[in-house]
This record gives C-alpha cells, sequence and structure tokens, in this order.
C-alpha cells in the first residue's frame, strides 16, 4: 500500500509545500468556512494539489501526479526512445499527459519497460512544457 502525500503549489506565494492529508483537509475546511457561499473553490484557486504516485524515479525521487519526467524505454537491453512527458491521474490510474504521442502507457510500480526520470514540474518549471510541447 502506498503513502497517501501530497504536494501543493500556493498560486499567490509561488511556493511547493508538502501536506499530509490531514493538511489537505484542515485548510480545504478552512477555506470553505471563509468563503461567503460554502464552497471550496477559493481553495482551488489559491492551492494547487497534485497526490504522490507511490512511483520513484530512477534516483529514487517521490513522483507527484505534475512531475515532468524524462522516460527511457528499452527493448533487449538498448534503449530505444526517449519522451518528456507530465504526470496526470487518469480513471485507470497514474499515466502520462499527453499519452506518449498517442501511445496509452500506464505507470505501475512494477513496470521494468521504462526509465523515469523526473526534470520538474508544471509549475515550477513552465518552460519545460513549452521546451519538450508537454500539454
Amino acid at each position: 500500500m502506498r503513502d497517501i502525500k501530497f504536494r501543493v503549489w500556493e498560486v499567490s506565494e509561488k511556493e511547493m509545500e508538502y501536506w499530509t492529508f490531514k493538511d489537505l483537509c484542515s485548510s480545504m475546511s478552512q477555506s470553505m468556512g471563509e468563503s461567503a457561499d460554502g464552497s471550496d473553490e477559493s481553495f482551488y484557486e489559491e492551492f494547487k494539489v497534485m497526490q504522490y504516485t507511490g512511483l520513484k524515479d530512477k534516483n529514487n525521487k517521490e513522483i507527484y501526479e505534475g512531475d515532468i519526467v524524462e522516460v527511457r524505454y528499452f527493448i533487449g537491453g538498448h534503449a530505444t526512445e526517449t519522451f518528456i512527458e507530465a504526470i496526470k491521474w487518469t480513471e485507470q490510474g497514474w499515466d502520462f499527459d499527453p499519452h506518449l504521442n498517442g501511445w496509452p502507457f500506464q505507470c505501475a510500480k512494477d513496470s521494468k519497460d521504462g526509465d523515469m526520470k523526473i526534470i520538474g514540474n508544471i509549475y515550477q518549471n513552465p518552460e519545460l512544457m513549452e521546451k519538450y510541447h508537454v500539454k
């Protein structure tokens, strides 16, 4: 079973924070209490929440939704292709956004097909999205 962890981009402060589930619930409740209509809309405008995937990259760094990763594929021990993609959540699980140039690929803890390395994230490194045409 994987740890339930969150990383949160605070829009106004332009800072990344790491939260527990308790932190997330507390902040969301506070935001809803301060909202005139009791909605959580203002919370999601100020905080961009990303969940830990349960995966680690080749440098043992935790991979979160919103991370931009370099993925190298190997066939017969030889690197065949390298892709730069962002991690997102779909109904089927963790995936790349967009699918690898049209190739759907589900991230799996036991996948040995690829070699992932975090090179940034969509909030702190938006220039990577433009450079590598990541959506």
